[in-house]
């Protein structure tokens, strides 16, 4: 598992704009889960997960392999997470081709 410990990192800057515009959504096809229910529904469902972010304290379920796995700290995860309480868990999918 990969640590990120800066606001200020790339990916948690690409997560910052899939949060924040449809736009940009659109234009990489990824989308943002932000819950461990989420995480789960995605795997459960054949989701195309490509990252998953996570505090240390969040217990995750099987990540296949091949899925960015990145721990963060959890004012890393406050400033990333479109909720206002974040529960700890958010993961970056690719759009199914329509």
């Amino acid at each position: 598992m990969e640590h990120i410990t800066s606001r200020h990192n790339p990916l948690m800057g690409h997560i910052r704009r899939l949060a924040g515009s449809a736009a940009y959504r659109w234009e990489t096809g990824e989308f943002l889960c932000d819950s461990p229910k989420l995480l789960e529904e995605a795997l459960a469902y054949g989701g195309s997960l490509q990252t998953v972010v996570c505090t240390e304290q969040a217990a995750l379920p099987f990540v296949p392999a091949g899925v960015r796995l990145v721990a963060v700290p959890g004012d890393v995860m406050k400033s990333i997470s479109p909720a206002q309480t974040p529960q700890g868990v958010l993961c970056v999918c690719k759009m199914p081709e329509s």
